[in-house]
């Protein structure tokens, strides 16, 4: 248990991609009596450990559906502006972390409870991620291992960068190598593993690769994650944004995804091609792009693969949702414009990263359009339910009939679509991706995303779509440099 916990932090993402947090004096959430069935309090209110059972903390039901722009509720949301929802830790055991900046305070992710049933509200981000991924076990026997590329740009006091250093420069390490010397550290006290650390393109940009974790465990990590960035920015006077496009003329800020799928203790995607010894990665990318190389996939990989390729421009809905995110998705610009999959192809949405042949061809799928505007619980629930879509529909389907269904599996892209002519793209029936809101909320609201809908529940989706559409309506028709003067400090 926690030792001399002095504040409990309640933190929580709104569906608006925003880290949102209730601070509560550990005195205050127990009266005396029941105290002393647990632990003891020293003569500075301390405990010196958390009791049972876990506490919790009310919050307005309207305050789940708030804008990034401004405080004010989104009226089509459906959350009603009347009544409370009730914020509850998990167990302490495995929720809670002390933070190495604030030690007397521990930090734990919440669920949203009915505070009368205590049943998960449907708008929880953490409960409906919960819940796709018992559909998966339940379903299939799937479950899933999921690590985050999370980038982050640094900016002095005033809003200035100071290096102009390229991707992977060494010189540009340097200029911060201090501050992020200490947020290693703090990452490694509060267990969370870093893989990776480099230089990022864009000035003052950098990018930190966590370990690979199974999927809640993976996205609260990232939630404390990001908390631990700011608050060592913070202590080494920098500013620090997520936001995606942060300089109009650099590649922007976004939060890869990597995800494994599992049966049986065994990573599927690992066996696909166990067999096949190309002599070099050229031979992996000429082979995969024949009949051959593509069916060595493991089957239902290819039908999660198709779900994901074929609602793409649904799922930008929630994992790259914003008048922001849309700036950062340019041709040419390693954010992956246009709809399809490819085999070590930093140019597409979807790619599957060659890995060495001792640990299998391939480990994982990198999902690059996702961003850190979006709430990271849903913007994963729907990664994984749209790859279900896939796999569900492959289950109820002949395998001629599923061939020939909108979740096929189309062959990999073996080019940067950027640089193809669009008489080129249109031969190869290679579409770009949604450059409007608008366009991106049909392809949700299709027939093809009906699956999608139903997996995430009606009221998500609703309460989701409207608070993008009011950011859109207030954010959609601004100059960047105004949007990045409101929304920096704010992501």
């Amino acid at each position: 248990m926690p030792q001399e916990t002095k504040h409990i932090n309640f933190l929580w993402c709104s569906l608006a991609g925003l880290r949102c947090l209730r601070v509560v004096p550990v005195h205050t959430m127990y009266d005396k009596k029941r105290v002393d069935q647990y632990a003891d309090i020293d003569e500075n209110g301390y405990l010196k450990w958390l009791p049972k059972p876990m506490p919790s903390v009310s919050l307005s039901r309207a305050c789940i559906s708030l804008p990034a722009h401004e405080d004010t509720p989104s009226p089509d949301s459906g959350v009603p502006f009347v009544g409370d929802i009730c914020l509850q830790l998990e167990d302490p055991m495995s929720n809670l972390m002390c933070l190495p900046w604030r030690p007397k305070h521990f930090m734990g992710a919440v669920r949203m409870l009915d505070p009368i049933s205590h049943a998960p509200w449907s708008l929880c981000p953490r409960s409906c991620l919960a819940r796709i991924l018992e559909k998966a076990q339940a379903r299939h026997g799937i479950s899933f291992r999921v690590g985050f590329e999370l980038e982050f740009a640094l900016a002095t006091i005033d809003g200035k960068f100071d290096d102009r250093h390229t991707y992977s420069s060494a010189r540009g390490f340097d200029v911060e190598s201090s501050l992020l010397d200490d947020l290693c550290d703090t990452l490694y006290s509060m267990g969370i593993v870093v893989e990776q650390l480099h230089k990022e393109s864009a000035p003052g940009q950098f990018e930190l690769v966590l370990g690979h974790l199974p999927a809640m465990e993976a996205v609260d990590g990232l939630l404390l994650a990001r908390e631990a960035v700011a608050a060592v920015a913070y202590r080494h006077q920098r500013r620090v944004t997520l936001l995606p496009k942060f300089l109009p003329e650099y590649a922007g800020n976004g939060c890869h995804v990597h995800l494994s799928l599992w049966k049986n203790g065994i990573n599927i995607l690992s066996l696909s091609g166990a067999t096949i010894r190309p002599g070099s990665l050229d031979g992996v990318l000429d082979m995969y792009t024949t009949l051959s190389g593509f069916s060595s996939l493991n089957e239902t990989f290819r039908q999660f693969l198709g779900g994901l390729v074929a609602l793409l421009p649904a799922l930008m809905c929630f994992t790259t949702p914003t008048p922001n995110s849309f700036r950062r998705l340019q041709p040419g610009a390693w954010a992956g414009a246009f709809q399809g999959w490819g085999i070590a192809n930093k140019e597409v949405p979807l790619r599957l990263p060659v890995q060495t042949l001792e640990d299998g061809l391939f480990t994982n799928v990198e999902v690059k359009l996702c961003d850190s505007t979006a709430n990271p619980h849903i913007a994963l629930a729907a990664i994984l339910s749209a790859g279900l879509v896939g796999v569900d529909l492959a289950a109820t389907l002949s395998e001629a009939d599923f061939a020939e269904s909108f979740a096929a599996l189309p062959a990999p892209l073996d080019v940067d679509p950027g640089q193809l002519t669009y008489a080129e793209r249109t031969r190869r029936k290679i579409k770009e991706l949604p450059r409007e809101w608008s366009t991106a909320k049909a392809c949700l609201m299709s027939p093809e995303g009906k699956g999608l809908r139903e997996l995430l529940g009606e009221d998500m989706v609703r309460a989701c779509v409207a608070i993008r559409e009011s950011e859109w309506a207030a954010l959609g028709g601004i100059r960047l440099e105004e949007e990045i003067d409101l929304l920096f400090d704010r992501y």
